[in-house]
Order: C-alpha cells, then structure tokens, then sequence
C-alpha cells in the first residue's frame, strides 16, 4: 500500500457487434450466408487500426475483445449469427466520440449486415499539478519510507466524474484480487492506508488550529 499513485487514469469504450447471415447446413455453402468470417474481419481491423503510440504517461490506446459467442452447438451447421463484446481503453490522444466514429467506419466496411451498440464510460483524464502530486508522495513516504511511484494504468474509476470538478490523484488498496474469486484485502493495508490519508490531510492543512488536525486522528 502507498507504492504507487494515480495521477490520471485511461477512458473506457465497450460494445457489442453482431454481425448476420443466412443459417443452412455446412454441405450447402452455397445456401447460406456464414457471419462468423465477417465478425472476425471487423475484429481483425479492429486490433490491427492504429489508435496511437501512447503519451509519456499512458499507455497505447488498446482494443481487447471478451466474448465472442454463437450460441451454436451443432458441428454440421452454419449459425445465423454471431456476437462479440469488446472493449476500449483510451488515453489523452483520444476522445472516446471520435473512436465511437472509427469503430462504426471500421465495422461498416467488413462486418456486412449488422447491429453495433457502443457506450462511452468517460474519457481519460491527467492531472498535472506537480506541486501538489510531490506534496501527496512526501505525505507518503512519511508513512512508508518511500516515495511512490507516479502512474495512470488500471480501470475506470469515479475518478473520471470527479476530475471534471477538480484535479483528481488516487491512492488506495492493492488491486492484485481485484474482480477474482475469494477478492479480499488485508486488515493491516485498511490500518497503513488510514495513517496514508491522515499524513496527506495533515500536510494539506498546515495552516489549520492545532486541535483540528488532531480531531483528524480521533
């Protein structure tokens, strides 16, 4: 805990594409309209479009895909359509509205008939303020004994709600269980992260009374 802080953080795109056909048996090609080449295309165009090369603080905008599914458990038949769910994650070079545009042109050439559902979950936010990023990693290091580390990898936060208000810098607990069976945490990260935030509020509030800042700690 307090290894590594999130000065920014990527933004988020997820879709769903179901390409159709014409379903038939596999020793009639010729009376059937197989979707299952085209989706595939559309993906490989997909993985292969050259988003960018990163910033010096993001990584590549990157399109993973997590499903693919045809519903057909048949080995002799050719199904009448075929769905994938993808997802985006982008970074400054890029506005989750303009690669909605790119998915939508790439799909439109190669997946023939076809429905595409996109939604948008925020787009990349950075905070610059260095002062204040040095002032949270001394804060830090008063409590670990090392400066952390400066990073915008990781999901989606509510983060990207609160940086259009304000300047957002993220430190929290380890993500090495997140979303995975028996996902836990330890007690004694929750106990080293509540002296984390108290060392930053404190050097945040130098200028309050005396009594305020201990009320902190109580």
């Amino acid at each position: 805990v307090g290894d590594t802080i999130k000065i920014g953080r990527r933004g988020s795109i997820t879709g769903q594409l179901t390409c159709f056909g014409k379903q038939g048996h596999i020793a009639y090609p010729q009376n059937t309209d197989n979707p299952i080449p085209r989706l595939m295309a559309s993906l490989q165009e997909l993985y292969a479009y050259p988003f960018d090369k990163g910033t010096e603080v993001f990584e590549p905008t990157r399109f993973e895909t997590t499903s693919i599914d045809v519903g057909n458990l048949a080995t002799n038949i050719i199904p009448q359509q075929v769905e994938a769910r993808f997802g985006i994650r982008l970074n400054t070079l890029q506005r989750a509205e303009n690669l909605c545009d790119v998915i939508k042109s790439l799909c439109h050439k190669t997946a023939g008939k076809h429905d595409l559902y996109l939604t948008i979950h925020g787009n990349a936010y950075l905070t610059e303020d260095k002062e204040k990023i040095y002032l949270i990693q001394k804060a830090i290091e008063k409590v670990t004994g090392a400066l952390p580390d400066i990073s915008t990898t990781g999901g989606t936060t509510d983060g990207r709600f609160i940086s259009a208000y304000c300047p957002v810098i993220e430190c929290g607990l380890l993500e090495k269980n997140m979303h995975q069976v028996d996902e836990h945490v330890s007690l004694k990260d929750i106990h080293r992260l509540r002296e984390i935030y108290l060392s930053i509020l404190h050097d945040f509030l130098p200028d309050s009374p005396t009594s305020a800042r201990e009320n902190l700690t109580d």
